[in-house]
């Protein structure tokens, strides 16, 4: 499985996965320095069901795909730790999250420099991919921002979700600086489409070329959003 072949890369190493559809049970822990390389989004088929919920809706555990560094030591109110340099790859594949079971396919937290590209992800159960700093003290700017972030040439399905109280977004994104994210192509008739996490701030971003439907009924919110972001700083584009 690919979890056990993340067990066993090491830093500067690359996975490559042979077109095939493969059926994971566990998560897949990736290591710094590690990258994924599938045989292709038509051809190489990641298949999860439900991984766990963790704490809640803005826990990484029940997802798939796991580049997670420490942003606290202990918890959300101990000193903050610097984003470590992912400096890493994911490409190539396809996340399938067995009709919504799966909570979401990658989760990048506390970790720069990592380029997420020609992806396909569908039917997650409320995110598709995320990438932020993480936890952070109340509504204040986060210690520290992910830098290096680039996400493009992607296909998002049905994975973003309504919940009670809130609509999550199929890809959700804070606390970046100069991250570059384009060519995304999202279909939902659920949730939302680019969104922020832990209550966004950005810097130097830059958000293009996206083709984003989203459902223009919504029982919370009258209709849906393509893009919602929160707490911009300096530098941001959208276009």
């Amino acid at each position: 499985t690919l979890a056990y072949a993340a067990t066993r890369a090491t830093a500067g190493k690359t996975i490559y996965i042979n077109a095939g559809t493969y059926n994971e049970t566990q998560a897949t822990i990736l290591p710094v320095g590690v990258s994924i390389l599938g045989a292709g989004e038509s051809t190489t088929i990641l298949r999860a069901g439900n991984l766990g919920s963790g704490s809640g809706k803005e826990d990484f555990v029940g997802s798939l795909i796991r580049l997670i560094s420490p942003s606290y030591q202990v918890d959300q109110f101990s000193p903050a730790i610097a984003p470590a340099n992912g400096n890493q790859t994911l490409s190539g594949f396809t996340i399938d999250g067995s009709s919504r079971a799966l909570k979401a396919g990658i989760w990048v937290q506390a970790r720069n420099n990592v380029t997420i590209r020609n992806i396909t992800i569908k039917d997650c159960a409320q995110r598709g991919a995320v990438a932020c700093f993480g936890q952070k003290l109340g509504r204040q700017e986060p210690p520290f921002y992910i830098t290096g972030l680039k996400v493009y040439d992607m296909t998002f399905i049905n994975s973003g979700a309504d919940l009670s109280d809130e609509t999550l977004g199929n890809l959700c994104i804070g606390h970046t600086d100069g991250a570059d994210i384009y060519n995304i192509n999202i279909n939902d008739n659920a949730g939302y489409g680019i969104k922020f996490i832990f209550e966004g701030y950005y810097k130097n971003t830059k958000i293009r070329n996206c083709n984003i439907t989203v459902n223009e009924q919504d029982a919370l919110w009258s209709e849906d959003i393509a893009i919602e972001l929160g707490n911009l700083g300096p530098g941001n584009e959208v276009e």
